[in-house]
């Protein structure tokens, strides 16, 4: 498995800078080997991150582009910082491990307070089999008054959960959320649990003590950790 080192890492996202600037500018790579001084196969390799970026090609880029050269080491453009654009299958990719590849899709984005991750797995029969799957929100759960959260509900079998649906009470982003949750346990999943992301260790809370924390979806037939209490 390649390893990425931190200089790696920092080449990777100038050169994604780069190229993003590029296509907003509608530059070709014709007209930016010329601007910067490179063939294009050398200017190619550049903005894939396949050769280092010495300041002179960097500086030449700025000036292209019409920022500043820290734009593209740091991030710091206003234009930068406040959007980026990664199109389909383009993410950065930053590793491979356990059969899935890992992309950074927001690897341009400066000061961001998550890593938006797309990540490709091979099909695994024995993962299919899934025990528990959890889904990371930012609430507790799923309210039986959505405007109260004194109203958490612990558990819910499928059943339930397709009642509460129909009843409008699951709106927003609780409503993909639940019929996921009843697909997966539809497919075979044991329990499905709905989960405050924003709560320290929340996933080894739920799982690993008697009440958890969140809202728990369970098959009809399954074993109620909660006597009943919805």
């Amino acid at each position: 498995m390649q390893q990425t080192t931190g200089l790696n890492y920092k080449i990777q996202e100038m050169a994604h800078r780069i190229r993003e600037l590029r296509e907003i500018e509608n530059y070709t790579i014709a007209e930016m080997a010329m601007k910067t001084g490179t063939t294009e196969q050398e200017y190619i390799d550049c903005e894939m991150g396949r050769s280092d970026l010495n300041f002179a090609f960097l500086y030449r880029c700025a000036l292209a582009f019409g920022v500043d050269v820290g734009d593209i080491i740091e991030g710091s453009s206003p234009n930068l910082n406040s959007f980026t654009v990664t199109r389909r299958g383009e993410g950065q990719r930053i590793e491979e491990a356990h059969d899935m590849i890992y992309y950074n899709m927001a690897a341009s984005f400066r000061n961001r307070i998550a890593e938006p991750l797309y990540v490709q797995a091979a099909y695994s029969a024995e993962a299919e089999h899934a025990e528990k799957l959890a889904f990371l929100s930012d609430i507790e759960g799923v309210y039986r008054d959505p405007h109260d959260p004194s109203t958490l509900i612990s558990e819910l079998t499928v059943e339930e959960t397709k009642e509460f649906i129909a009843s409008g009470n699951a709106g927003g982003g609780m409503l993909p959320k639940l019929t996921n949750c009843i697909a997966a346990i539809e497919s075979g999943v044991s329990r499905v649990h709905i989960l405050d992301g924003r709560v320290e260790h929340s996933l080894l809370l739920e799982f690993f003590t008697d009440r958890g924390i969140g809202t728990a979806i369970i098959s009809d037939n399954a074993k109620r950790y909660y006597n009943g209490e919805k």
